[in-house]
């Protein structure tokens, strides 16, 4: 496990969490972690992955660009290539996204060759389904059915837009709320995120284990 950085497309260089599996080299995931989530809880998500023989790392994006769509989506491109070239890193690159970092996910989604993407309950995606056309790699979306996203015309919106995409799986869990946690956490809906782990895992290692 190591703090680590990544050079940017412009700007400054980032900073990120990088957590290595046990075998020494692994297929990467970047983590795109809601910003508001606690350093702790980010590390502990890519400690999950590593565990599972993944390379994850979770850079630091939100601090200095704030929600700037283009900027994020940028520093993310970056991220995307760094992990790629890591030399513990074998070679296919996925990204997870929670929250406000589940919108910057699928954004990366659309406008990347990002080889797997999740999305857990992105924050604002109603503003970017335009860009849903443009995903052509596998894409597994979690969401709650009580989360605002799905409420009302936002929620019938984001359904008839995501079907029109054959690469991405839709979740909805029920009897939940936001799902911000990818592996316990404190959260109102364990069934849903335990549910929504195992799913996960399974996505990924079909996609990039291979």
């Amino acid at each position: 496990m190591a703090d680590i950085k990544i050079p940017p497309f412009d700007g400054k260089e980032f900073s990120a969490y990088a957590a290595f599996p046990e075998t020494g080299q692994g297929p990467g995931v970047v983590v795109i972690a809601d910003g508001g989530l606690p350093q702790d809880r980010k590390k502990e998500i890519c400690d999950v992955f590593a565990a599972r023989g993944y390379l994850a790392v979770c850079p630091e994006i939100f601090g200095g660009a704030g929600f700037d769509k283009e900027a994020l989506v940028r520093d993310l491109l970056s991220a995307l290539g760094f992990v790629r070239r890591m030399e513990t890193c074998t070679g296919k690159v996925g990204s997870v996204g929670i929250g406000v970092g589940g919108h910057m996910a699928y954004l990366l989604a659309a406008r990347s060759d990002v080889d797997a993407t999740v999305v857990y309950s992105p924050e604002g995606l109603e503003e970017s389904l335009t860009e849903t056309y443009d995903i052509i790699t596998p894409l597994l979306l979690h969401v709650g059915a009580k989360e605002p996203l799905m409420a009302g015309m936002t929620g019938a919106r984001v359904m008839r837009s995501v079907a029109r995409n054959d690469k991405i799986v839709l979740h909805v869990y029920e009897e939940a709320g936001p799902l911000l946690a990818i592996h316990g956490g404190e959260n109102e809906s364990p069934k849903a995120t335990e549910c929504a782990a195992d799913r996960t895992f399974a996505f990924l290692d079909d996609r990039l284990k291979v």
